[in-house]
């Protein structure tokens, strides 16, 4: 519901306006010759305007003020993330529920009296829920070498405190720190002048994710966190910046979020939170005494003989397969083998490669024999044969569409990761956005093509598709024995191709119709306040044109502007919650393109009303179509990026999320809110590399 202020205030406004209304009759129709003005008619079209302004207005508070109460929200919002949150540790363990029960130690900060209250010695993966409990603050920073689990600890955690979650409760939510947009470094026109921590930075942040990733509204979304009914769990300090790039490490990002962070605070106390990084770069900034106050460090240590056995054990459905490899181990823990199989993630790599089985004989497509070759002399070999089995058997467990060889697919995984890794390295931003070193968002990967040429791309495509519309429409025009709209629809099509400058823009937001609203009492409330919208808008349009050219056509146009506006507001969903969760650009080109041919066909009946039925619907078909592609951006945006990447070193398949939605469930990626990441930074590193991607 709108509030009593708002309330008031279109009361305001609606009076204001008619009282400015009924002066400008007054002062201005005595003035005017007879015949120019009906006044009466003056007077009705203007009331119109002013009251479809003020209902807009109103109907678009009453979207504004949605649903504040953060209890009700926040039960919605665990659900969410339980169901996202499990998806993802079943991709991270290969598929399977056992996680390797990997311990951590607690490590004191340089000065013990910043460490938060309640931390013990020593934890596990099982009982990590009452580790964290024990905290006064809740703060805790998961720290490992690479590979060391620390992403399936924070996932475990956040399992475990939903699990038992009490009503009023915050709601753990998992985010990556490199997409931290809203943290800025510095302030003014001299970078070297650093800004002051911001701690509204945070809740920003944490708001952006809600409403993109969960589909909450901004007010909803806005409440939750300032009610401190979320927990933030931040993934990835260690990934915040660019590598080798010359950057003083007390000028990162990664430092400057450690100090917004601390200074982020909840009533008299920093506020709870739990944040990973690999111990090397977090103790590079201990060095220069920033690290998170009022917090618990600990470490994730090696994983050990009697882990590594138990796991196999818990996975292998035939762990006999596995006797000679875990005897050498028990021989040998210092051989390049124990070393390579030292973390979870390659152990678990090994154990996924080795117990895939022929998705039509169920025989095992590898034998563990294979690991002690004598040709594994060191640790980067082990990687490197893992990795390769595991990409190689992958693809032939589970094929993708079209079932490319494994060349194809590694060359495929190849380009993107060293699209990530050329970002991560060289931090370049397009348009004011720092493009991600990790995360791969379906319908942001444009740049991919260069930060150009997939825009002029798209140009190119829309100034075809409206010259191909105003060609077709002088067709219709003579054939229908219009012959003198025909120079009308030619300035029209000038105007579209004029108005596909905006296809320019470098960030286009997706749409999509959400007829799915339609079942829910929130969604339909949303649709009627959608149309009431529209209605608005189309009586303050439609009395407007009825003055200038009849209130019949008024009317018909007034009809489906309103139609239009209407369904545009009420059922558009945007983009989707999460990055397996559809295809955005299909969705983007169906609503596009639903939209265009409603409003076409709407203005093609107005015309009709001047020019005859035949040549009203063809120009109205004809230019639906034609609009619709404009306004599907995103999707045309992908189109161009397919394009561009036709020809050269960079090829792309055509169906780009059928792809990483395959890389997803066959293990290769991750998903991380609407975006994909490489399973481990590992894999992405590897991948990168061009020796590996042929």
């Amino acid at each position: 519901m709108t509030s009593r202020g708002g309330r008031g205030a279109g009361v305001v406004l609606a009076a204001v306006a008619v009282a400015a209304l009924g002066v400008g009759v007054v002062v201005l129709v005595p003035e005017a010759k007879k015949g120019d003005v009906d006044p009466v008619g003056m007077l009705v079209g203007g009331a119109g305007l002013v009251a479809g302004t003020v209902a807009a207005w109103l109907a678009w508070l009453t979207l504004r003020h949605g649903d504040t109460d953060p209890t009700a929200t926040a039960v919605r919002l665990a659900g969410q993330v339980l169901a996202a949150e499990t998806r993802a540790r079943r991709r991270l363990l290969g598929g399977d529920a056992a996680a390797i029960d990997v311990r951590f130690a607690f490590r004191p900060a340089p000065v013990p009296a910043h460490d938060a209250a309640g931390a013990r010695p020593e934890g596990t993966l099982r009982d990590v829920a009452d580790y964290y409990r024990q905290l006064q603050p809740g703060r805790l920073v998961i720290t490992g070498a690479p590979g060391s689990g620390k992403t399936v600890l924070a996932i475990e955690l956040i399992l475990a405190l939903l699990d038992k979650r009490d009503l009023g409760d915050p709601v753990p939510v998992r985010l990556s720190l490199a997409s931290w947009a809203e943290l800025t470094t510095n302030t003014g026109e001299d970078p070297a002048t650093p800004s002051a921590p911001d701690p509204d930075q945070v809740g920003a942040w944490l708001v952006r994710v809600l409403v993109e990733t969960y589909r909450l509204r901004h007010t909803a979304a806005r409440s939750l966190v300032d009610a401190g009914m979320v927990l933030p769990v931040l993934d990835g300090l260690d990934e915040m910046d660019a590598a080798d790039t010359g950057t003083p490490l007390y000028r990162t990002r990664a430092r400057h979020a450690l100090d917004t962070l601390n200074a982020y605070q909840r009533g008299r106390d920093r506020a709870p939170l739990v944040l990973t990084s690999r111990s090397a770069a977090y103790l590079d900034l201990q060095a220069l005494h920033v690290w998170a106050r009022d917090g618990a460090r600990v470490e994730i240590t090696a994983v050990s003989l009697l882990q590594a056995r138990e796991f196999v054990t818990r996975r292998a459905s035939d762990p006999e397969r596995w006797r000679t490899v875990l005897d050498h181990l028990s021989a040998d823990p210092s051989s390049a083998l124990a070393r390579g199989l030292s973390t979870p993630w390659r152990l678990t790599v090994a154990v996924t490669a080795h117990e895939q089985r022929d998705p039509t004989t169920g025989a095992h497509l590898n034998t563990p024999r294979d690991l002690l070759n004598p040709a594994l002399t060191s640790e980067d070999a082990v990687r490197d044969h893992l990795i390769r089995l595991l990409l190689t058997t992958t693809v032939r467990a589970h094929p993708p569409s079209g079932r490319p060889d494994p060349a194809q697919v590694r060359a495929c995984l190849g380009t993107l990761a060293a699209y990530l890794n050329v970002n991560a390295a060289t931090g370049r931003t397009i348009d004011g956005r720092t493009l991600s070193g990790t995360d791969l968002v379906p319908h942001e990967l444009w740049p991919i093509a260069g930060p150009y040429r997939a825009r002029a791309t798209h140009t190119l495509l829309l100034i075809a598709a409206a010259c191909l519309t105003g060609a077709v429409g002088v067709l219709a025009a003579v054939a229908t024995g219009n012959r003198d709209s025909a120079v009308d629809v030619i300035r029209g099509a000038t105007v579209a191709t004029m108005g596909v400058a905006w296809s320019w823009r470098g960030w286009l937001e997706p749409a999509r119709g959400d007829w799915s609203r339609l079942r829910t009492t929130s969604g339909r409330r949303r649709l009627a306040v959608g149309l009431a919208y529209g209605l608005a808008v189309a009586l303050a349009v439609g009395l407007t044109v009825g003055l200038a050219v009849g209130l019949t056509y008024g009317l018909v146009v007034a009809l489906a502007v309103g139609l239009v506006v209407g369904v545009t507001v009420g059922l558009n969903g945007g983009a989707r919650a999460t990055a397996g969760s559809g295809d955005v650009n299909r969705e983007d080109f169906v609503y596009g393109l639903a939209v265009g041919l409603v409003g076409g066909l709407a203005l093609g009946l107005a015309i009709a009303l001047a020019a005859g039925l035949s040549y009203g619907l063809a120009v109205g078909l004809v230019g639906g179509l034609g609009g619709g592609l404009g306004l599907a951006g995103v999707a045309m945006r992908y189109v161009a990026l397919v394009v561009c990447t036709r020809r050269g070193r960079v090829v792309l398949p055509w169906s780009l999320r059928r792809f990483l939605a395959w890389a997803e469930q066959a293990g290769l990626l991750r998903i991380a809110g609407n975006a994909y990441q490489f399973r481990h930074r590992e894999l992405q590193d590897w991948l990168a590399a061009p020796a590996n991607q042929v």
